[in-house]
Formats: structure tokens, sequence, C-alpha cells
């Protein structure tokens, strides 16, 4: 049985931040987004071990800081404010890798299989931090299935974009929603569908 990865700990995010990091120049590491847009919600000790990790690698391969490094230094080693993150009940974390794994599921059902009243449940799905957890939930498992996704994908449609482009990459695990709606059923995916998702420069 596969279970998903624990949601009130930042380990994930860690290695698949750290991971990016290493894979890519310094010159590049403005196009991870997800590592950006994510490291806001992150324990502060887990975002300090990632920027100093990132210091280091800068340091090691003599390559300058993009500016996002530098503004995340001074928003942990300057401003000195910690920030504590709520720590989320294990039925909503529950609830969130359901809705995530069967989009299609009722209020109803979803109730019965966290056991909590479907009020609670409606409450939740109108809730803007229980759509931030779908949201971190969906990208959790897109960096987890990225790799069996596109391998499906090319044994279905052969190697139909490209990725990972330089100056600029676009994780595979952004572009999982487009392979996954081609394999069941949709068109193929193409370059100029993934340079919608690329940072602009």
């Amino acid at each position: 049985m596969t279970y998903a990865p624990k949601l009130d700990s930042d380990e994930f995010f860690e290695r698949v931040a750290l991971s990016e990091l290493r894979r890519l120049p310094a010159a590049r590491w403005a196009a991870l987004r997800g590592l950006w847009d994510g490291i806001v919600g992150v324990h502060p000790s887990t975002a300090r071990r990632i920027l100093a990790d990132a210091l280091r690698l800068c340091v090691e391969r003599k390559e300058t800081p993009p500016h996002e490094l530098s503004k995340l230094a001074d928003q942990l080693l300057l401003s000195g404010q910690p920030r504590d993150r709520p720590r989320t009940p294990a039925k909503q974390i529950r609830a969130a890798w359901l809705k995530v794994r069967e989009p299609g599921i009722s209020n109803s059902a979803l109730a019965r299989r966290v056991d909590v009243s479907k009020p609670t449940v409606a409450d939740w799905l109108a809730q803007d931090r229980f759509a931030g957890l779908l949201r971190e939930v969906q990208a959790r498992r897109n960096v987890r299935i990225a790799g069996a996704v596109y391998g499906r994908y090319v044994e279905k449609f052969g190697d139909t974009f490209e990725w990972s482009r330089p100056p600029t990459f676009v994780p595979l695990s952004a572009i999982v929603p487009l392979m996954e709606a081609a394999l069941a059923g949709g068109q193929s995916v193409t370059t100029a569908m993934v340079d919608q998702l690329r940072c602009p420069q």
C-alpha cells in the first residue's frame, strides 16, 4: 500500500528543493517558481536550511545568487520575524488528498471517508486555507508521479514537447495535468502549450 507523505513535515519540500538547486546552475534558479512560491509556506527553520544550502552552492560554484535568493535572505535573516504556521488537522489533510485523487468525489462521500459531517466538508471547501492545502497536495502529488506519467505519455504519443529549453525550463511536475489530460483522451502536449507555463524573463 502506498501512503501519502505527511504534510505536517517540510521534509518532502526541502528534499525536492535541494535536488533542483543542485541540478541547475544559479542562473536558472529564477525559473523554479514552485520553490519561490512554496517556500513562504514552510517552517522558517526549513526555509533557512534551504537558503544556507543555496548560498553554499553559489560559493562553491563561484556563481552569483539570483534576486529571489537575496530577497529570501532579507526576509529570513534580516527581519528577524519568525512565522509560525498552524498545524493542519489530520482529517483536513486526508480530505485534501482524497479530493485531489478523486476530483469528482461528492461532499457526502468525502464526509463519510474522513468521518466528519457534510456541512463540515462544505465549510472546508469554502475556506481559502483549504484551497491552499489542495494546491499544496496537488503539487506534491505531481512531483511524485511526474516520471511515471511522462513515461506513459511518451509511450503513447512520443516526445512531442520541449520542457527543459534554456535559459528557462518548466518542471516536469508542472506539465503533469496536461499529460494526464492527453492520456485521458485529449490532444497531445505541444511545446507551445508548455511555453505558457514558463516564467517570463
